[in-house]
């Protein structure tokens, strides 16, 4: 008999993945207002806004591979997790005060940081030890893909709001 799906995933897997589905959630939600807000209330023009997102997104790329190499080097894959996170969501608070485009360029360039910090490690850490089977690894990763399309849809309706 099939066990439920509570009881064959990790603990760490559905944590980090319910931690990763608000955390998303957070900054989708910013990130879909976010031009609109640098265009018509700070006045940027559209490079500017170009320049900020990338930024951001080369920013986030380049610390995942710095931060997977450290991960592996110090073995403390939760704590790094927990200060991406956590930068990531402290971050946030600054895109409510931002009175230029360089505050947004900083929040954007943290919460970015960020992200890159807690991707490799969190991967890492919702795999099972290696003595468990490969069956398991993979059902960690199939309910990590579909908390991910649930971060989509929710960031989708939560902007028609």
């Amino acid at each position: 008999m099939l066990k439920p799906l509570r009881q064959r995933l990790p603990r760490n897997v559905w944590i980090l993945g319910f931690v990763s589905l608000f955390a998303d959630i957070n900054s989708k939600m910013v990130q879909s207002v976010l031009p609109l807000f640098l265009v018509s209330v700070l006045g940027a023009n559209l490079l500017t806004v170009g320049l900020i997102e990338g930024i951001a997104e080369s920013t986030a790329a380049v610390v995942k591979i710095g931060s997977g190499a450290l991960s592996d080097y110090w073995q403390r894959r939760k704590e790094l997790a927990i200060v991406g996170y956590g930068l990531s969501t402290l971050v946030t608070v600054v895109f409510a005060v931002a009175s230029s485009p360089a505050w947004v360029l900083l929040a954007r360039f943290a919460d970015r940081f960020g992200k890159g910090i807690r991707v490799a490690p969190r991967n890492l850490e919702q795999l099972p030890p290696a003595q468990t089977s490969l069956a398991n690894a993979l059902r960690a990763l199939v309910n990590e893909f579909q908390l991910e399309q649930l971060i989509a849809l929710t960031g989708d309706v939560t902007k028609a709001l």
